[in-house]
């Protein structure tokens, strides 16, 4: 049984990208039977102290403070009672099976590793226009 804190930690998904546009397509696109209008960066921000996402690896920071930037938009995913010492444990963890050499942008990108991690977290999922 996992760890549990006293108080539940609040969790979001940070939905950005580089220089505030996402990569933008002429016309929605479909690829891999998805229809999407561009493709996003998102992270998971725990307790508005630690933001986590995938690129070159899993990479950490202060909520809105990494190389990406500020978020276009946040998305609130509810609420863990994972403790904090529990998800940073997790997130070395999966240092070896989330490095950049596992990358692909369907597959293995930083919304999948989002939605892994918000499985972890609380059960829930990234929103399907994402993915």
């Amino acid at each position: 049984m996992l760890p549990i804190s006293s108080n539940p930690n609040q969790l979001t998904i940070n939905r950005s990208y580089p220089d505030s546009r996402p990569i933008q397509l002429s016309q929605p696109q479909q690829i891999s039977n998805s229809l999407f209008d561009g493709i996003w960066h998102t992270s998971v921000v725990f307790d508005n102290q630690l933001e986590v996402f995938f690129g070159q690896g899993i990479m950490t920071s202060r909520p809105g403070n990494s190389h990406i930037g500020k978020p276009l938009r946040v998305i609130d995913q509810g609420e863990t009672m994972i403790d904090p010492v529990t998800f940073e444990d997790y997130i070395e963890g999966l240092r070896s099976s989330w490095n950049a050499q596992l990358y692909h942008l369907l597959e293995r990108s930083c919304n999948n590793f989002s939605k892994e991690v918000l499985s972890f977290l609380n059960g829930s999922d990234v929103p399907d226009y994402i993915l």
